[in-house]
């Protein structure tokens, strides 16, 4: 009998401890994704769409860029500069890139 209570008292210390560390590692876990969520600067417009393209992009050059454009293949055409007036994607900086691809995809001679 002894050691049924034993066995007991031990299954509800583990069962305790178990619920108190996963309640620890649940907040640690959405903090970590709020601080995930932050505000990244944009190249081009944000948009939603069936040919939108958006993704995030690191800048590694080495340098600042003034001039973001998007060359497409199908028309030999260039994009209008993405970035604003005197907006600088500088060095190591991280922005999200949206384009859209409609007019490119219009224009193209193969569809």
């Amino acid at each position: 009998m002894k050691t049924v209570k034993k066995l007991t008292a031990l299954t509800t210390l583990v069962l305790s401890l178990s619920m108190l560390l996963t309640g620890c590692t649940s907040n640690a876990t959405s903090e970590k994704k709020k601080a995930k969520k932050e505000e990244l600067a944009l190249i081009g417009t944000k948009a939603k769409g069936k040919y939108i393209y958006r993704l995030e992009a690191k800048n590694e050059s080495g340098k600042n860029i003034t001039s973001f454009t998007i060359y497409d293949s199908g028309t030999n055409t260039t994009t209008a500069n993405l970035l604003k007036a005197n907006d600088a994607y500088k060095n190591n900086e991280k922005r999200e890139l949206y384009y859209d691809a409609a007019q490119a995809i219009k224009k193209s001679k193969c569809k």
